[in-house]
């Protein structure tokens, strides 16, 4: 699975653009069920938000992607977009 199509400029814009523009939460909330996601596709969703609401913002950008919990994070999303494409087609 290779999917540069989205790119961002730093771990604000990430977090915004991914809750404030593209309203993750209340995907996850009220929509994932009613496009057809099944229930355990959802639980990897939620494993996701919670992992960035609990992680602590470094001073940088460079320690963001180097720091081992944030790399722990992009493989949990990639593991998602990976499964979204194969499960429910190319994003």
């Amino acid at each position: 699975c290779n999917n540069s199509k989205y790119e961002c400029s730093s771990y604000i814009e990430i977090m915004c653009r991914l809750f404030d523009d593209d309203n993750f939460d209340m995907f996850i909330d009220n929509n994932a069920k009613d496009y057809g996601f099944d229930s355990s596709f959802i639980v990897l969703l939620n494993q996701l938000r919670n992992m960035l609401n609990n992680y602590i913002e470094k001073n940088s950008d460079i320690e963001i992607i180097t720091d081992p919990k944030w790399i722990k994070i992009a493989l949990h999303a990639k593991k998602i977009i990976c499964l979204w494409d194969k499960k429910y087609g190319s994003i």
